[in-house]
């Protein structure tokens, strides 16, 4: 990641890839995308779930002045979705980005090239250019790309901006092992995907969607 932003073509050139695009984000798709990441160990998935549970339900949350607007924190959910193309967060925050008042031009090139955008702010870039990069090694940002981080928003708006980051990853992550386990019921076991987590998420998809709903509600 870097702080100043990468020059790319501007969002008048990219108009006609866009509308392709949009069409296939308003809908959520009939069959999952192949090879796509989920959660190859149980360990992780649960040790993943605890750690978001309690930063979601930790009373100090609902304290606190809440930092990050709702586009930016839609445009950092669509950024990480953009890498790891989990096909029911691509639908539900195509939804809650439209929203959020992004256009929907600008939420198709999001999903398709992410911080690269041609739509994201100067002051936005940081932001999903670090989602990016978490996302791209699980989870495992380099050190002082963080710093990086830290340094350009502060520390009150960067630790939001990573728990906005850990909440996305892990849906998109459990959205696609649920994809994983659909796919195994029908005789296409998903290479690299973990049998006991397909049915963790299987049997805890409502408790998951109760969680995220009060994320959602709460920022």
């Amino acid at each position: 990641m870097q702080v100043g932003r990468p020059k790319r073509s501007s969002a008048s050139n990219i108009s006609g890839s866009g509308e392709s695009q949009i069409a296939r984000c308003t809908e959520l798709p009939s069959k999952p995308i192949a090879r796509v990441r989920t959660y190859a160990s149980a360990i992780t998935l649960l040790s993943d779930a605890i750690r978001l549970i309690c930063i979601i339900f930790n009373p100090t949350r609902f304290l606190m002045r809440k930092q990050v607007g709702g586009q930016m924190q839609e445009r950092i959910m669509l950024a990480v979705t953009s890498v790891n193309k989990c096909r029911f967060c691509t639908w539900r925050h195509t939804e809650l980005a439209g929203a959020e008042g992004i256009p929907q031009e600008a939420i198709a090139d999001l999903l398709r090239v992410g911080a690269d955008s041609a739509y994201v702010s100067e002051n936005e870039y940081p932001s999903l250019a670090y989602a990016v990069h978490w996302a791209e090694t699980g989870g495992h940002p380099r050190v002082d790309l963080r710093e990086e981080l830290y340094s350009f928003y502060g520390k009150e708006v960067a630790i939001e901006i990573e728990v906005i980051i850990r909440r996305i990853m892990f849906g998109n992550l459990t959205g696609n092992t649920f994809d994983a386990l659909n796919s195994r019921l029908h005789g296409q076991p998903v290479q690299g995907s973990s049998l006991i987590s397909e049915l963790i998420v299987g049997s805890a998809t409502p408790l998951f969607l109760l969680a995220n709903r009060r994320a959602n509600k709460h920022g």
